[in-house]
């Protein structure tokens, strides 16, 4: 694989809320925490949180953070992926393989996007295309 550059889709700024810094290619949401104001951001870590996109810089707390949100990019594995599986984010805001709930849920569960080449393990870097949407109920 080449070197990791940006990726090519539209991208926002805001605000890097986390304490920690940011991990390039990893995935931001906004920051809904007491006292954030808008264009905070930080790490999304569920299902449940709606993404933005992927972290194209690696901000320290209160630096400008580049989220891009459509387009292929670069992302960080959080498990094995295989190509064309869709992705959703783990507690670390990496990418992982996602299925369609079966047993339904009252919050909605978000999928970030679709591999577009595959990963072997965790913290490994490969594609991703891309697509935020909620994700259906099998």
């Amino acid at each position: 694989m080449p070197s990791p550059t940006t990726g090519d889709g539209p991208k926002i700024s805001g605000n890097w809320k986390n304490s920690t810094t940011a991990v390039r290619y990893t995935v931001a949401r906004i920051d809904v925490s007491a006292g954030s104001t808008e264009n905070d951001m930080e790490l999304a870590t569920a299902l449940t949180e709606y993404p933005l996109g992927i972290i194209q810089n690696v901000p320290e707390e209160n630096q400008h953070c580049a989220v891009q949100t459509s387009g292929n990019s670069y992302a960080v594995a959080g498990a094995a992926v295989s190509l064309d599986d869709l992705l959703g984010v783990d507690s670390a805001g990496r990418l992982v393989a996602v299925t369609k709930s079966a047993t339904g849920t009252t919050n909605p569960e978000y999928v970030v996007g679709v591999a577009m080449s595959a990963a072997a393990n965790a913290d490994d870097l490969f594609k991703i295309q891309i697509r935020v949407h909620e994700m259906e109920l099998a």
